[in-house]
Formats: structure tokens, C-alpha cells, sequence
């Protein structure tokens, strides 16, 4: 009985908190850091002469660690403050990670460091911080990116006591600063962060204010109308019905397992990437479906044109769209030109998922980024 209660108790305090559980996504995100963590004959050292003149201040290893529980805590506080400031925040956080990980793919950066032994605490935890984390991915600093972000959100929540967001801007400041004392950065690294925390906190403020909303609702409303009632011709029906079904389950598998198991050579590595893209993504478009619950256009729009097969879950994310793009992605890295063509599929099938009145356009464009960025997390991971 204890147990039983108890499992009911942690159940209840799970979906009354659910919103909280999205900070998972930052781990989850962090596999790429580790994955991109290296560098080649490529990679740019942006040390600068002012850098140089910066010394090594082993101590300032303490609040450099200290940013770990410094994020969490402040995602914490806002989401209990500001729930909206949470959402805003941690959006911001996630796409900058996207971003940073992008730049760090095509433009790889190092920074040089001292030689330290492992003689005392402090020198430790500096020895073992250079062991666990590579000179690499420096530009821009992650540390400082998500330090400015949460102390301009910290800021920004006037529920939240003076002294508690005082101690968080000097916290963050004391982060963003031990970055170039303990040398993990040069000076453009942090410059490159703050920049980027400023854009994503304004840009995602910005779409995420009321009128802007109900803008986008309204062109997402109209681009729908567009597509869904023109163009409704018989034959143009059964050719969208067709294609949509590309999209489906039962094509994306046995197109990307076939591939994984019979081509020979890139083919196959290609195959499987698809597969491991296509499962990967599938899971991320479940538990979006599951928290998101967006009714489909037909049900908010009732003189919508749909198919024959109305679909009763949640419209966001297309998951015909997520799965073709996962599959078809791996691929346009070694077709060439004739990737244009896969991209078209891809694209026809996304706009059948409009025509057929199951899916609104946010619901394919979301579910396009996913499957890209799914399959570009494949072709990393499996090479």
C-alpha cells in the first residue's frame, strides 16, 4: 500500500511539474557537444594579444563549475516565477546549443592551455576539467551563452527578490569571466556568446508576444487555405493521396532498411544512418504529439477539404513530414544533383499533408527541421 501510494504521489507531482522535464532536452543536446569535441588541420586558434595579457588564475575554476547548477537552479526559479519567461528562456537555451554545435561542425576553434599538475584541490579540479573536456569547441562559448541568457531572463523576472537576482548577476558575470582566466576561452569566444544570447532571448521574446502569435497564427491559417482548397481536381486528389503515402510508415522503413541491408558500401552506412534517423525522430515526434495536442486543421477549420482518412491525434508535428526528411536527408550528401529530386519528394509530401487537410504548414515546417536534424545527428554519430 505504501509503495503503491508513494509510486501515486511521484506520478502526480510528475504531471503537475511536466513543463520541467523539457531541461532534459539541454542533456539530450549535449551528446553533440561530445560527439563535434575534437579538431583536424582545419581548426582556428582566435587568441588574440589581449589574450595574452589575461593570466591564469587557477581559483576561478570554482565558479566556472559552479555554472552547472547555476543554469539549473535559475530554470528552476523561473519556471516557478515566470512560466512564460521559462519557456522563452529555454527555447533561446536550445537553439543556441543547435546553433553553436552548426558552427562548431563547419568552423571548428581551439584554445591553448598551461600545463597543470594535479598538486593541490584547486589544480585538481583544473587537471581533471582539461582531461574530461578537449580544447575544442570554443567559438562561441557555451558557458558564457547560457550564463548571459539566464542572467537576462533572472533580470528580467521582477517577481523573483532584488538579492536573489542580484547574487545571480554576479554569478553569471563570475562564470562568464573564469571562462578566460582559467583558459577555456579567448576573449571573441565570450564576445561571441553574449551576442548570441542577446539575439536568440530578443528573437524568441519577440515571437513569442501575443500580436506576434496571433500574426503567424493567421498566415499559418491562410498558407493552409491556400494549399488545401485549390488546385482540387480529381485526378490531382488521387496523385496527393499517393504521395502523401511516402511519408507513411510502412515506405520510409522498408526504403531505409532495404538500403541498410542490401546496398553495398557508402550505400549501406547511408541506409542506416536513414533508419537510425527515422527511429530517432519518431520517438521526438510521440512525445511532442503527446504534450502538444494541436487539434487538426479540419476540426478548427470546418470547411477544410480532407481526405478520405480523417487522423483523430495531435496535428503538430507532421510526423509524414518528420519521417521523409529523416530518410531522404543522408542521401542528398552523396547524389549530387540529383538530390534535388529526393528534395522534391520530400517536399511533395509535406505539402500533400496540407492538401489532404491533415496538417497545417507550421505542423510541416516543424516537422521538416526535426527530420533534418535528425539526419544530421545520424550522419555524425555513424560513419
Amino acid at each position: 500500500m505504501y509503495v503503491r501510494r508513494r509510486r501515486s504521489f511521484m506520478m502526480n507531482l510528475i504531471k503537475k511539474h511536466k513543463p520541467l522535464l523539457w531541461i532534459l532536452a539541454i542533456p539530450v543536446l549535449n551528446i553533440f557537444y561530445m560527439i563535434l569535441n575534437h579538431g583536424d588541420a582545419t581548426t582556428v586558434n582566435l587568441i588574440t594579444d589581449l589574450d595574452e595579457h589575461i593570466p591564469f588564475v587557477s581559483w576561478l575554476i570554482i565558479p566556472y563549475v559552479l555554472w552547472y547548477p547555476l543554469i539549473l537552479t535559475a530554470l528552476i526559479i523561473l519556471y516557478v516565477k515566470n512560466l512564460k519567461l521559462y519557456y522563452r528562456t529555454l527555447i533561446a537555451l536550445c537553439m543556441g546549443l543547435v546553433i553553436s554545435y552548426i558552427i562548431y561542425y563547419f568552423y571548428q576553434t581551439t584554445m591553448p592551455r598551461p600545463d597543470i599538475t594535479p598538486d593541490g584541490l584547486i589544480n585538481s579540479i583544473v587537471w581533471l576539467i582539461y582531461q574530461t573536456d578537449q580544447p575544442y569547441n570554443c567559438f562561441p562559448s557555451i558557458h558564457v551563452f547560457t550564463s548571459y541568457l539566464v542572467f537576462s531572463a533572472i533580470r528580467q523576472c521582477k517577481n523573483v527578490p532584488f538579492m536573489i537576482r542580484f547574487g545571480f548577476i554576479i554569478s553569471a558575470w563570475s562564470v562568464i569571466l573564469s571562462t578566460l582566466f582559467v583558459k577555456q576561452h579567448v576573449i571573441l569566444d565570450a564576445a561571441g556568446g553574449i551576442v548570441l544570447a542577446q539575439f536568440l532571448y530578443y528573437i524568441v521574446g519577440k515571437c513569442m508576444h501575443n500580436r506576434t502569435l496571433v500574426k503567424l497564427a493567421h498566415y499559418d491559417k491562410r498558407i493552409f487555405q491556400l494549399f488545401n482548397q485549390s488546385l482540387h481536381r480529381p485526378f490531382f486528389n488521387r496523385l496527393m493521396r499517393v504521395i502523401t503515402h511516402l511519408g507513411g510508415g510502412i515506405a520510409t522503413i522498408v526504403c531505409s532498411v532495404s538500403v541498410a541491408i542490401f546496398a553495398p558500401g557508402l550505400w549501406q552506412t547511408i541506409g542506416w544512418q536513414s533508419v537510425a534517423a527515422l527511429t530517432f525522430s519518431h520517438f521526438i515526434v510521440v512525445i511532442l504529439k503527446k504534450n502538444m495536442q494541436r487539434n487538426r486543421p479540419y476540426v478548427a477549420i470546418p470547411y477544410a477539404n480532407i481526405g478520405s482518412n480523417p487522423l483523430k491525434d495531435s496535428s503538430f508535428p507532421s510526423g509524414h513530414t518528420t519521417a521523409i526528411f529523416a530518410v531522404v536527408t543522408p542521401f542528398l550528401f552523396i547524389t549530387g544533383s540529383y538530390g534535388i529530386l529526393l528534395l522534391l519528394l520530400a517536399v511533395s509530401v509535406a505539402l500533400s499533408r496540407i492538401h489532404l487537410g491533415l496538417h497545417y504548414p507550421s505542423d510541416c515546417i516543424a516537422g521538416s527541421v526535426l527530420g533534418i536534424g535528425s539526419a544530421l545527428f545520424m550522419t555524425v554519430l555513424i560513419r
